[in-house]
């Protein structure tokens, strides 16, 4: 799937599928699957409008595995340096620190698990040094925001908090 020639024209349908609230959940698996390809594929995915469309996914009532889906395919765009600037310039701080919150909340109604992991992959993908092209933009508060993620049991939260915020 991520070396398809196809990609052109499949990335458009399913951001339609999306758009639409129609197949969300298998449409942003394989955008996850798509992404993981090459740059050129990463570009088409910019230009569809998708990445605005998996930012308003997380901070959606869409189920988990949707959730994460949006987030891993975000961070595999944000692996390519123009994907990694593109996603912050639209807002990807405030929909990731918005919806980690939201899980450490009471009022969080589902099982944060599966889209925390991928948020904090998210995070980590963002400010890692390899994509840095100036200062890191982690701030003062946004570590406070993280620092209670320290004390999370899963392993894998544990060490893209620890990582990333190493980088702050």
């Amino acid at each position: 799937l991520p070396l398809s020639p196809h990609n052109k024209i499949l990335i458009p349908h399913l951001t339609n599928f999306i758009k639409r609230n129609q197949q969300v959940e298998d449409a942003t698996y394989l955008l996850r699957k798509i992404s993981t390809g090459n740059h050129i594929d990463i570009e088409i995915l910019m230009c569809s409008g998708c990445v605005t469309l998996l930012l308003d996914l997380i901070s959606s009532s869409e189920h988990d595995l949707t959730k994460a889906n949006a987030a891993y395919t975000l961070a595999n765009i944000a692996t390519e340096c123009s994907g990694r600037d593109f996603i912050i310039a639209q807002g990807a701080w405030d929909v990731i620190s918005r919806e980690i919150l939201f899980i450490h909340t009471p009022a969080g109604s589902y099982k944060p698990d599966l889209v925390l992991k991928s948020l904090t992959w998210l995070l980590y993908v963002l400010y890692e040094p390899r994509h840095m092209i100036d200062s890191p933009l982690i701030s003062q508060g946004n570590v406070k925001m993280l620092t209670p993620l320290l004390w999370h049991p899963d392993p894998e939260v544990l060490s893209n908090i620890c990582a990333t915020l190493f980088l702050a």
